[in-house]
């Protein structure tokens, strides 16, 4: 919906300037038809897959046109001629497609394929999508109404894309991941992701969300934090923050762990309460930024954008 309101809003409203050559006429416009697309859907693709494709535009430059002129007539002329016995053209539409297919896996293996900024708060991403609806709703008409309502709508638009700008810039990202289940931890270690198992079938899709979350690609290797004796202490400036799985060293280091004042948050596999430790014990997922503050994940799709 949002690529075809953008789509409309280009040719209806904006009425772009064409070259007079067929041929740059045509090639033109699939490219703003494209570009346009891709920057009236990237709020959601950000918000669901955390990704910016670059070769996006190629790919619907190159496939687009296939789709539409050739493999969809093939597909509904087939359709009538399967029930004569006649399956060429369908047999025809298979074929171009498994051939196009190759072609966009190798776009999507071409060098840095997308990139992959931090997490957008939802509100960040809810004022950009005002904008782009206020953008949308332009009309081009010299009636004063028109006018008024045009230079109204614009003013909108850069006031919600730039408040959500200035919010997705403002918004600290966190330095520390623990899952619901507390078998999986993350640290931000210089900038860069490490984690107390390279995998955890139960947090399957929490390392390439977090990674997402600190902004770094995925699918990447999945580097260990150090620990001694079963013991993962992650220190920043002002926090420092345990993690114990195994039970022997928790049942070794738990007092002494409590007692220490230079320890804010301890975290473990094991469900523990203590009176004295309760201000720092950890028993849900989490995401804990560096200037301590620390935000409770639900447990309802609690993976999913941990900035809320």
């Amino acid at each position: 919906f949002a690529a075809i309101f953008g789509i409309i809003w280009l040719w209806h409203s904006v009425h772009p300037v064409m070259p007079t050559n067929k041929i740059l006429k045509y090639l033109y416009a699939a490219f703003l038809t494209a570009f346009t697309a891709t920057i009236f859907t990237y709020p959601f693709i950000q918000a669901h897959f955390g990704i910016f494709p670059i070769y996006g535009i190629i790919g619907n430059l190159v496939f687009i046109p296939i789709f539409s002129f050739i493999i969809m007539p093939l597909v509904f002329l087939g359709t009538i001629c399967t029930y004569l016995g006649f399956s060429i053209p369908l047999a025809v539409a298979h074929s171009i497609y498994n051939y196009i297919f190759k072609i966009a896996e190798h776009i999507a293996n071409l060098p840095t394929p997308n990139i992959t900024p931090s997490a957008i708060p939802n509100i960040a991403i809810i004022m950009i999508i005002l904008g782009l609806a206020c953008l949308i709703f332009i009309r081009n008409n010299d009636k004063l109404k028109y006018i008024i309502a045009r230079h109204l709508n614009l003013v909108l638009c850069i006031i919600f894309v730039t408040t959500g700008i200035v919010i997705y810039a403002a918004t600290p990202k966190p330095v520390f991941y623990i899952s619901n289940n507390h078998k999986l931890i993350g640290a931000v270690i210089d900038g860069k992701l490490k984690f107390n198992k390279s995998h955890d079938s139960s947090n399957y899709f929490a390392f390439d969300t977090w990674k997402t979350s600190n902004g770094e690609q995925t699918g990447t290797e999945n580097k260990l934090l150090p620990k001694e004796s079963g013991v993962y202490k992650v220190s920043y400036p002002n926090l420092n923050i345990v993690y114990i799985q195994n039970f022997v060293p928790l049942s070794k280091n738990i007092a002494s762990i409590c007692s220490d004042s230079n320890i804010q948050y301890f975290a473990s596999y094991f469900d523990i309460n203590s009176e004295k430790c309760s201000p720092k014990i950890i028993h849900n997922g989490a995401v804990i930024y560096q200037n301590g503050k620390i935000k409770y994940i639900p447990f309802n799709r609690w993976w999913h954008n941990p900035h809320e």
